[in-house]
This record gives structure tokens, C-alpha cells and sequence, in this order.
């Protein structure tokens, strides 16, 4: 008898296990002022990696030649769940973000529109990724 309550329980709790909802996250950057290098991608799900900009504990990156004007690309499949998108234009290809002193010498931006004045917060920045899809716009920021 305990050997069919066992697997009962075992039947039900597979049953009632709620299944992680995939959705896709349509990223468009805009403002790219010209076609040199590379834009690197982070996409987080985690507040700490995204305000340490922590690529390493990034839930997906993406490497994409630059395009003048915009690009665009869809992440699919990412669960359901709050997402803060940071986009490096990488101009001279050294997979650093350069600057001179505190003034970046490269294009940056983050999902919602942040960028122009301080890094957001993850609750700012964040976009929700639904299964339904996603869609959010970063224009780049150049000084």
C-alpha cells in the first residue's frame, strides 16, 4: 500500500508542478552612429549582476556587427520573467568599454529608454517578458 501511495503522490505532484512559460524578447537598438565594431548585448534577470554589469551572470548575451542607424534582433525562449537589457557599442573591437576618465568614448544604452544620464535601476530598466513576446527599444547614447 505504500508503494501505490508513493507513486500517487509522485503522479500528483508532477501534475500540479507549475512549468516555467518560455516567451522571446525583440531588441531593437537604435541611434548606432556608425557601422565600425561590434554591439555586445547583456540580458539580465538578477539586480546585482545587472547594476555590476557582471556579463558572466547575464542570462544571455549577444555579439552583433554594428549597423549605422539600428539593429535588430529577437532572443527566444527566455522564461517568463522581468529582464534589464545594457548595450555597449565596442567601436575598435577591444571588448572593452573605453572612456576617458569618467566620459565614455563609446555608445551605451539600457532597455526603457535609460542611458543619457546615470545607469537605472534594474526595477527601471527592466521589461517583462511575456509569452506572448516582448518587444523594447534602446537608443544609444554617445558623448
Amino acid at each position: 500500500m505504500k508503494r501505490v501511495f508513493s507513486v500517487g503522490l509522485c503522479l500528483s505532484a508532477l501534475l500540479f508542478t507549475p512549468w516555467a512559460v518560455a516567451g522571446d524578447l525583440t531588441v531593437t537598438i537604435t541611434g548606432v552612429r556608425n557601422s565600425a565594431g561590434d554591439l555586445w548585448v547583456a540580458v539580465y534577470d538578477d539586480a546585482v549582476a545587472f547594476v555590476e554589469q557582471n556579463e558572466y551572470k547575464s542570462a544571455a548575451q549577444v555579439k552583433l556587427r554594428a549597423r549605422e542607424g539600428f539593429v535588430s534582433f529577437t532572443l527566444r525562449g527566455l522564461v517568463e520573467g522581468s529582464y534589464a537589457v545594457s548595450v555597449m557599442h565596442d567601436e575598435n573591437r577591444n571588448a572593452q568599454f573605453d572612456q576617458q576618465g569618467s566620459t565614455p568614448l563609446e555608445g551605451y544604452g539600457y532597455s526603457n529608454g535609460f542611458g543619457s544620464t546615470s545607469m537605472p535601476s534594474f526595477d527601471r530598466a527592466a521589461v517583462p517578458v511575456k509569452p506572448s513576446g516582448t518587444e523594447t527599444v534602446i537608443k544609444l547614447v554617445y558623448y
